[in-house]
């Protein structure tokens, strides 16, 4: 069973404006694996490669593409909510 615990803490620590569509797929691609798996699966041998490979899946289609982008937007609202609330 995942540990949406280590989901979410992932997403809200390496979730960031600069980040390219695909950087931003591949920050939620880890995040699952590694909540699912633990770290220890991200030093397997492949695991890059299939990171993209599910990355570039994500880009190119439209329904994917769009939910991937719109979980990215809530934690970055929740991220600009948070700084706004530390500097009042």
């Amino acid at each position: 069973m995942p540990d949406v615990e280590v989901f979410r803490t992932k997403l809200a620590d390496n979730i960031h404006q600069q980040l390219t569509a695909e950087q931003l797929a591949e920050v939620i691609i880890t995040a699952a694996m590694e909540s699912q798996y633990g770290k220890a699966f991200t030093f397997t041998t492949g695991f890059a490669k299939m990171i993209n490979t599910l990355a570039q899946s994500i880009l190119t289609h439209p329904e994917l593409r769009q939910q991937a982008l719109t979980l990215v937007h809530t934690y970055l609202e929740q991220k600009n909510d948070y700084s706004k609330n530390r500097s009042i």
